[in-house]
């Protein structure tokens, strides 16, 4: 069904595409009194305000040239030479005529004039201490082309065929819009930039010095957007769909429009993914009697995601500006298991079982927020009030069949249903000083509650329940956050504080009610080695606290019966990390490299869980380790471009991890990613990536290496507004086999799983509508996160 959906889709958007084709046609200029062709003729296209809307394009030796029309915003056609007159034709008219060729006179104005300069202004990078910045602003290599392809041009970023941001690998990225949160573009940037055109953009900035309320949400760096005059106007969006070899498919829809200070924004998705493999089991069964048993299982796993997002901003005066956003999301999930165990009950005889189970997982989410922002007049004055409220629902039904090697069969049913709230606020407050010395300071609240409903049934008790649980949790964090931002000619300084109350109080458990008092700082500090080297050091404090797992009951999906808690004292890590660095760049940005040292402790690890046990129909402390946790890695990255179309994007991290309690759990572990962008002439593009991951450890065991691979091909076309993608993953192999052995007393088995690994996927898109700009600057509400 969904197949057919995507099929007639892609249909539509063909059709859709081939309407919204460009007329073309030629205009071929001549002088008035001679009659002669007139060469290097300038021809752009204005809307009624005089807004350039297309990128100049000048007529041949012939006098002639090939001009496109596609928008209703298109008012007239302007041709210019500096010793003609200007001449104005309305597009109406041209519409009208059908010829393909249109002639048209220009007046002489100096007849005495021998020669003329035309001058044109190109992109530059402009390299401070804590940001970068790229200006593109009169570039006309750009007016065609969207926000991604601007960004690109940053040190450190990359872009994936689908317009994913990638920043250092894995660093997180805020996204603004002249100095502010711009709803949905800040929310969703992958799916919303390749829509934003880059005729309206002056410049792009990458900020690495955040400031603390952002760095407690886990964002390393800034990305904003400014634009032309701070001002844009019009409606643009893009439609998108994608099919793969595996029968998953997905459709996009985004639209953003704004009319004077008014924007809204909606952006729609649905896809859907299948991850199908097969399971062989070999077993020798020791005891009672020998016997030998081998299976063979299909298993499947399919994913479908439903989601829907609009926000809305308005700009009241130059002093106030709101935003306000709202999402839905939805998921509904269906896994096969198929694993194997041994274990000893409460007899003394071993049982030995496989087990065969299916799980169904449906998600709900739903989450309004906003933000508003006061400047005042003196003093770079500014107050912010932010909020967040989710709501997210989670149903689980897990049902399954253990095999006992005695020939005998159970059959167990899970029902879990969680409820999950959260509310979420900030008020800040900051002064920027003459002198580039910044403060802010703010507070902040935050409350989430869970609320489990678990049911057990159980084949041995007739469908009877065997467990119910149904508890309220609760987590309630306030916090009191400042930080000190000094700028210099040399050094940038940024000094935070964030004190933080935080209680939790666990249902299940009335003796866990408990606050506990944070103090967390961060030093931030950056100094420029030379007008193109800056060197850096951040330590920063942070505190990983008891979350949804922790607190409500989890169920293993490979054995119903199987609940537990994880850390049920709700006792909170600590960690301290440290990172030293230096970043290099030139000014043309063909050549830019990073290294980057970081220490991170963990004077706490807590590894303690309670589980459920039947006989006793109670929960149990099963372990409670208290450790500590140290990790090295060394980082180092950089980017290389080659004859104006080569980009090579590389790092590489080598790492070392000790768990102090367990001799075993110390190991390097390495990881490498590769990036290679070809662009060539007519909007041609391949890409290739590579990721290579070892044993990831964690103070529990290890996580299993992994290796991906990918080639895309990637066309532009519709006058750089529409796209098509053709890319294959993981194309040296064509399945992963994992492999697992159980040897026990009475039971030896191998297991092993293939799982298709190879995948090929197609993707149309199409950008649709325009954005002008003002011709005069528009003063707006600038955030001061951005100014220095």
């Amino acid at each position: 069904m969904n197949l057919k959906f995507t099929i007639c889709l892609f249909l539509c958007f063909y059709q859709f595409i081939s309407l919204a084709q460009d007329r073309s046609f030629i205009i071929k200029t001549i002088d008035s009194i001679s009659k002669a062709p007139i060469p290097l003729v300038s021809i752009v296209v204005t809307d009624a305000k005089d807004s350039i809307l297309t990128p100049p394009v000048y007529t041949s030796e012939n006098g002639t040239a090939s001009i496109s029309i596609s928008n209703s915003h298109f008012e007239k056609i302007v041709l210019r030479r500096i010793d003609y007159k200007i001449k104005n034709i309305n597009i109406r008219n041209i519409v009208a005529n059908q010829d393909d060729e249109i002639i048209v006179s220009l007046n002489p104005s100096y007849k005495n004039l021998q020669e003329f300069t035309i001058t044109s202004t190109r992109s530059k990078l402009k390299i401070d201490i804590d940001r970068i910045e790229f200006n593109v602003e009169g570039d006309s290599n750009f007016f065609k082309k969207n926000a991604i392809d601007v960004i690109r041009n940053l040190p450190f970023i990359q872009t994936s065929p689908n317009g994913k941001i990638n920043y250092k690998t894995n660093k997180k990225l805020l996204v603004l819009v002249n100095g502010k949160k711009f709803g949905i573009i800040s929310n969703n940037p992958d799916a919303t930039l390749k829509s934003f055109p880059a005729n309206v953009i002056k410049s792009v900035q990458l900020i690495s010095t955040v400031p603390t309320r952002y760095q407690n949400e886990g964002v390393d760096a800034i990305l904003n957007i400014e634009t032309v005059n701070g001002y844009f106007r019009g409606t643009v969006g893009n439609i998108e769909g994608n099919i793969d070899t595996r029968l998953g498919s997905g459709d996009n829809f985004y639209i953003l429009s704004q009319h004077n200070n008014t924007t809204l924004q909606a952006n729609f998705r649905f896809d859907t993914k299948q991850s199908p493999s097969t399971s062989k089991n070999s077993s020798i069964i020791k005891s009672p009697q020998p016997q030998n048993q081998d299976s063979k299982i299909h298993l499947e796993n399919r994913n479908y995601n439903y989601s829907g997002e609009l926000s809305f901003n308005q700009q009241f005066t130059h002093k106030w500006a709101l935003n306000i956003y709202g999402t839905a999301y939805k998921n509904k999930e269906r896994t096969d298991n198929n694993a194997s165990y041994s274990f000893l009950d409460s007899s003394t005889a071993d049982k030995d079982y496989l087990y065969r189970g299916r799980t169904d997982q449906l998600r709900h989410s739903y989450e309004l927020g906003g933000e508003l922002l006061k400047q005042f007049k003196k003093g770079g004055k500014e107050l912010s009030v932010a909020f967040k409220y989710n709501q997210s629902r989670f149903q689980q039904m897990i049902e399954g069949k253990k095999i006992f090697t005695s020939s005998s069969h159970l059959l167990n049913n899970t029902e879990n249903n969680r409820n999950n709230n959260e509310l979420a606020g900030r008020l800040s407050y900051s002064m920027l000083f003459k002198n580039k010395l910044k403060i802010q300071s703010g507070i902040s609240y935050y409350k989430r509650s869970y609320k489990s409903d678990v049911t057990v049934f159980d084949e041995k008790t007739v469908n009877e329940i065997a467990f119910t649980d149904n508890q309220l949790n609760k987590i309630v964090i306030s916090s009191i956050y400042s930080y000190v931002k000094k700028s210099h000619k040399k050094y940038v300084l940024l000094y935070g504080l964030n004190i933080e109350l935080a209680s939790y109080i666990n249902a299940a458990q009335q003796d866990t009610d408990t606050s506990i008092f944070t103090i967390k700082p961060l030093i931030d500090f950056k100094y420029a080695v030379t007008k193109l080297s800056t060197a850096y050091f951040k330590y920063q404090r942070s505190v990983k606290r008891p979350n949804e797992t922790a607190i409500s009951l989890s169920i293993n999906s490979t054995d119903p019966q199987n609940l537990y808690r994880g850390n049920a004292r709700l006792s909170q890590q600590n960690y301290h990390a440290f990172s030293l660095g230096i970043e290099k760049y030139t000014n043309s940005n063909k050549f830019s490299i990073f290294t980057e040292i970081n220490y991170d402790f963990n004077p706490n690890v807590i590894s303690n869980f309670t589980s459920f046990d039947t006989t006793l129909n109670s929960f149990i402390t099963d372990k409670q380790e208290l450790g500590s946790t140290n990790s090295w890695y060394f980082m180092l990255g950089g980017s290389l471009k080659l004859l104006k179309i080569v980009n090579i994007y590389l790092t590489n991290s080598l790492g070392y991890y000790s768990y102090s309690e367990s001799s075993d759990n110390k190991t390097l572990f390495n990881s490498t990613y590769f990036n290679m962008t070809v662009s060539f002439k007519k909007s041609w593009r391949i890409q290739a990536t590579a990721m290579l991951n070892t044993n990831s450890p964690t103070f529990q065991g290890y996580e299993a290496s992994t290796r991906n691979y990918s080639i895309s091909l990637n066309k532009n076309f519709a006058n750089e507004r529409g796209f098509i993608n053709l890319t294959c993953f993981d194309f040296i192999n064509s399945e992963w086999k994992n492999k697992q052995l159980i040897s026990t007393s009475n039971l030896y088995q191998n297991n092993i799983s293939y799982i298709p690994a190879r995948l090929v996927g197609l993707t149309i898109g199409y950008r649709f509508g325009n954005l002008t700009t003002s011709p005069k600057p528009i003063r707006k509400v600038l955030s001061n996160d951005i100014k220095d």
